[in-house]
């Protein structure tokens, strides 16, 4: 229960992934039960970004609930629910995942890959923004995946930069 004007990012870090777009690894029962007990506590303590692994591969979700998109919030620019991120492919002798489970990407997916193994950086610019990047490490030169200016995000649960609401919070 943190005051959000002193810690206003909130991070839940994990093994085995609620949400994923992997074959393999899908509908796992333990991963299940977890979802079940702790995805309502996410939403309402404010996670804002859940990291995990488990499957060889990357993948960032819409902000999501209960497998459904959030709409967007005009007030913050975003949705008011967790993004999950699976960031499984820092390099292994296993190999990459073996598949997606279908073909194209689900409704919740934002972006996913299983051709690179990397890692992620995550910026907090500020209470509002954040900035994360996908490093691809395959080479050994750290090169920025394709896209290279990442995902800006502003905090789901915080007014939007320019908002007056903020501003007057922050004087």
């Amino acid at each position: 229960n943190q005051n959000r004007d002193v810690t206003p990012w909130l991070l839940v870090t994990f093994h085995a992934p609620f949400y994923t777009t992997f074959a393999g690894h899908d509908n796992e029962p333990e991963a299940d039960r977890m979802k079940e007990a702790m995805e309502p506590l996410f939403l309402q303590y404010r996670v804002n970004f859940v990291l995990s692994g488990h499957d060889h591969g990357f993948m960032v979700s819409w902000p999501l609930f209960n497998g459904t998109v959030v709409p967007r919030n005009p007030k913050t620019g975003s949705a008011a629910a967790p993004i999950y991120l699976i960031l499984g492919t820092g390099g292994n002798g296993e190999g990459h995942a073996h598949g997606f489970r279908q073909a194209s990407p689900e409704p919740w997916v934002m972006t996913r890959d299983i051709t690179h193994f990397g890692y992620g950086h995550l910026f907090l610019e500020s209470s509002t923004r954040a900035h994360f990047s996908w490093v691809w490490n395959d080479d050994g030169q750290g090169r920025m995946r394709e896209n290279k200016d990442g995902i800006w995000w502003n905090n789901q649960y915080l007014p939007a930069v320019g908002d007056p609401e903020l501003e007057q919070r922050d004087q």
